[in-house]
């Protein structure tokens, strides 16, 4: 059988994402069976330039430096609409880089809509450019069921498909050793609490929960916030690829408080590192979410009785991400690629 040959949009890729390199949405490409498809991924740098690496061509568009936020992603979108031609179909990984002029059959990814989060001008702004996208799109792909009722407001709820994100489970697996450094501070706590990632997250719950329980260490890992390491806070900006596993390791609780939520890299990471999950009731979230791996957390009283039972458990979980293993994802959305050509070739 023909090899399908597909071209893949993302502002996010290994040398220009604010994820791991192991983690993120646009890790999918990799987990494609290289005997069906034929990868190509564009992206943005500093240079054009085109590589293959792991059997996949990628090829950069340069982008100015200083370039806005929109015109960047707009640069993005028509260079992949005048590449389009040349392959069986797109996929636009995130939306806001969807060619909305591609000649060949279009499967779009959606991350957020405003609805999703009511309070962003950026998502009020993009609105129009999703709608867009929304109409030109063969297929969708959401991540969380409450996104696929969103949409489907706003195009035929037929075309849009739910299939989850996902995580590299050979790579996201807990240290067996930790450094001295953190291996003191396990001593020192009664649980270490880790809290990842900007993007929805309430910070003011965050900080008054950490006030309030100062018998625990809370690491909180944030590339937008700024706070002070002082007292049971242990606060990093960034951190590489090593550490950001030692963290994972370290901790017992991800405590991920929402104001919204469709996929979320660090839950998903979370589950595969074997960590209960804390986290507030919010649409989205709740498909990768049970009560084996997760506790609603509503309020301070909430928390504090699900830290009592979380005080019993002296061994880690096991990993709660197998069903989310990219490679069942991947091929669940191959499966989207093959229906959406089949499709043509009947109506043509």
């Amino acid at each position: 059988m023909k090899k399908l040959n597909v071209l893949f949009v993302t502002h996010h890729w290994k040398e220009n994402s604010h994820h791991s390199i192991y983690s993120g949405y646009q890790r999918i490409v990799d987990f494609f069976p290289k005997d069906k498809i034929d990868a190509t991924v564009l992206t943005w740098g500093d240079e054009n330039k085109v590589y293959e690496k792991d059997g996949i061509k990628v090829i950069i568009k340069k982008v100015p430096k200083f370039a806005r936020f929109y015109f960047k992603r707009n640069i993005l979108s028509n260079e992949a609409s005048k590449l389009s031609g040349n392959y069986d179909l797109v996929h636009a990984l995130y939306d806001d880089v969807a060619p909305v002029k591609s000649k060949v059959k279009l499967i779009s990814t959606f991350h957020t809509f405003k609805n999703l989060d009511k309070d962003s001008k950026y998502l009020k702004f993009r609105f129009f450019r999703q709608k867009k996208v929304l109409n030109k799109s063969d297929k969708i792909i959401v991540l969380s069921k409450n996104l696929k009722e969103i949409l489907s407001k706003y195009t035929n709820s037929s075309k849009i498909n739910v299939v989850h994100y996902g995580i590299d489970t050979n790579y996201f697996k807990r240290k067996k050793k930790l450094s001295d450094e953190y291996e003191s501070l396990k001593k020192n706590y009664k649980k270490i609490i880790l809290c990842i990632g900007n993007y929805g997250t309430q910070k003011e719950k965050v900080l008054s929960i950490a006030k309030s329980h100062k018998d625990f260490l809370f690491i909180i890992l944030n590339n937008k916030w700024e706070i002070e390491t002082k007292d049971n806070i242990l606060f990093y900006n960034r951190v590489g690829e090593e550490k950001l596993l030692e963290l994972y390791s370290l901790a017992d609780i991800l405590y991920r408080p929402l104001k919204f939520s469709a996929g979320n890299t660090s839950i998903v990471e979370g589950l595969a590192m074997g960590l209960k999950i804390f986290t507030n009731p919010t649409e989205g979230i709740k498909d990768y979410l049970d009560k084996t791996n997760s506790v609603i957390i509503e309020n301070e009283k909430d928390f504090d009785e699900a830290i009592k039972n979380e005080l019993s458990i002296k061994d880690v979980r096991p990993i709660n991400a197998n069903n989310l293993d990219w490679k069942i994802i991947a091929y669940k959305t191959y499966e989207l690629y093959e229906e959406i050509l089949n499709e043509n070739r009947i109506n043509n």
